[in-house]
């Protein structure tokens, strides 16, 4: 009898794909106020919504031949004129303006992620935060249970189908299951529907 793959049944938040939204970043010209302008960020406009992002990101340049960091200030949704936000930024906070580039749009994950594959998707767009939960990990991948507990598993629920089989040919509800001592893992009793029986505990 060949084992089955488990599929874990997880909320949906598991198993949706990364969510975009848009917030405004800017690129740090003079690298050596990288930590005050942090600071000045984190004190005047954290991102109590956006928790899961990193609020620096670095990559290569176009020319290839220096890391660029890039902030992000806000959402976008949280501001209505950004060229005046982000002067009135610089000014209640001693930033030089110049230090700074222009606000852009960028799209950055929406939700925290909850699994790698998730993590892997959202990091493509902007670095995030992630803490692996190792038995999601496991589950997800197929290795949460060996390869003798898979087959007993697929013994179990073969047995479950074959008593709601008999229970559609008796023209009942096709619903069965399977109670297993969880130490010995012998079958203790195997029961199907019997709801149409009319008695009010069946």
């Amino acid at each position: 009898m060949a084992a089955c793959f488990p599929r874990p049944v997880l909320a949906e938040e598991y198993e949706r794909c990364v969510a975009l939204e848009d917030v405004f970043v800017m690129t740090v010209k003079d690298k050596a106020c990288t930590s005050s302008i942090l600071r000045a960020l984190t004190a005047s406009l954290p991102l109590s919504r956006l928790g899961h992002l990193k609020r620096v990101r670095s990559r290569k340049s176009e020319a290839g031949n220096e890391d660029q960091l890039s902030i992000v200030l806000c959402r976008a949704s949280d501001v209505v004129d950004i060229d005046r936000y982000f002067s009135e930024f610089c000014l209640t906070r001693d930033i030089r303006a110049d230090a700074l580039g222009q606000p852009q749009l960028a799209k950055v994950p929406r939700y925290q992620c909850l699994t790698r594959q998730q993590f892997e998707e959202a990091s493509k767009y902007w670095p995030v935060n992630f803490h692996e939960d190792k038995h999601i990990t496991s589950a997800l991948s197929g290795l949460l249970f060996t390869d003798v507990e898979l087959t007993k598993m697929t013994r179990y629920m073969m047995l479950a189908i074959a008593s709601a089989s008999h229970c559609k040919s008796l023209e009942k509800e096709p619903v069965a299951a399977v109670v297993v001592d969880p130490n010995s893992h012998e079958v203790i009793a195997i029961a199907c529907d019997h709801t149409s029986d009319g008695h009010p505990l069946l």
